[in-house]
């Protein structure tokens, strides 16, 4: 349900439902997690996803690769550079997609430069700069 509402754009419902579920005793699965962290993602609810965090650190759910990566990409889209390098490395598996996520939660400040670079480069090749 909690993807269906992701899938659809329907971030805050998916969230509000996450934590019936919890309030009422049931226990979210893998997809479940990981698709209200990508609500969280997705409205860049850093809070919210904190908190959804401890969750999981509190029901010893750290070691799935599904949980680890959706959090640190939470972590990463809304621009908290220590807790995604935090849970960067304390993935269970490092892939190429993880590792990627990493280094550019690194410094997300150092691609906001590039790119200006790469815009005022373009410009410059034509003609932009009035």
């Amino acid at each position: 349900m909690i993807s269906g509402y992701v899938s659809n754009g329907v971030y805050f419902k998916a969230i509000d439902i996450f934590w019936r579920m919890r309030d009422s005793g049931v226990q979210p699965d893998i997809i479940s997690f990981a698709s209200v962290l990508s609500a969280c993602s997705q409205l860049t609810a850093l809070e919210q996803g904190r908190e959804i965090h401890s969750y999981i650190s509190n029901h010893k759910l750290e070691s799935s690769e599904v949980i680890m990566g959706a959090l640190l990409d939470m972590y990463a889209k809304c621009g908290a550079v220590e807790e995604a390098r935090h849970v960067f490395y304390r993935l269970p598996v490092r892939d190429v997609v993880s590792c990627m996520k990493g280094a550019i939660s690194k410094d997300i400040l150092l691609m906001r430069h590039f790119n200006l670079f790469i815009h005022n480069h373009n410009c410059s090749n034509h003609n932009c700069s009035n």
